[in-house]
């Protein structure tokens, strides 16, 4: 007989390193990208690349809208990588010094530091995008609370990183909403 598969143990939260990098999956009872594991970051690798039904650039099960939480769906006009969209959203253990994100390798945990970067697709100069971001401590239940706007820094693809607290809570999550106007 074959032996049974051996099933998978995720670490305790430390401090001092050893923490991996976590790639996230699509969860259908959440409608968005998370990441099954605890690690140093969480990314969204393709999962967010593209937006709604965009000519040339489907988002993969869009919207990616918290199921929980008030939805809302993308905009489908515009074309791919010429009108805005966010392509990757990851967030990281670790801090921004000097205007450069710095990881620390360590775990994500509660009262730690944590910075999300975000990949985003401008329109124009960029001068009329702006990217909302928010942070919940449920994501069963969220309460979005402001992290900070921030206003592209440029036409075309962009990265805008934000440094918080993690706060207590059972199951954070971030969500950013790109504006134009």
């Amino acid at each position: 007989p074959t032996a049974p598969p051996t099933a998978p143990v995720t670490p305790a939260p430390t401090t001092g390193g050893g923490a991996v990098a976590q790639g996230a999956i699509f969860d259908s009872s959440y409608g968005v990208p998370k990441c099954a594991n605890m690690g140093s970051s969480c990314d969204s690798l393709g999962l967010l690349n593209g937006r709604g039904t965009i000519s040339n650039g489907n988002e993969p099960n869009r919207s990616n809208t918290n199921n929980n939480g008030n939805t809302c769906n993308d905009g489908n006009s515009g074309s791919y990588h010429s009108d805005e969209s966010i392509d990757q959203i990851t967030v990281t253990a670790g801090d921004i010094e000097s205007g450069v994100p710095v990881p620390s390798g360590d775990f994500i945990t509660e009262g730690g530091r944590a910075y999300v970067t975000v990949k985003l697709w401008c329109w124009g100069s960029g001068a009329s995008d702006t990217a909302d971001i928010y942070l919940t401590k449920d994501a069963s239940s969220p309460d979005w609370e402001p992290l900070d706007s921030i206003t592209c820094p440029g036409g075309g693809a962009q990265t805008i990183v934000q440094a918080f607290d993690v706060p207590k809570g059972t199951n954070q999550s971030i969500r950013v909403n790109f504006r134009w106007g």
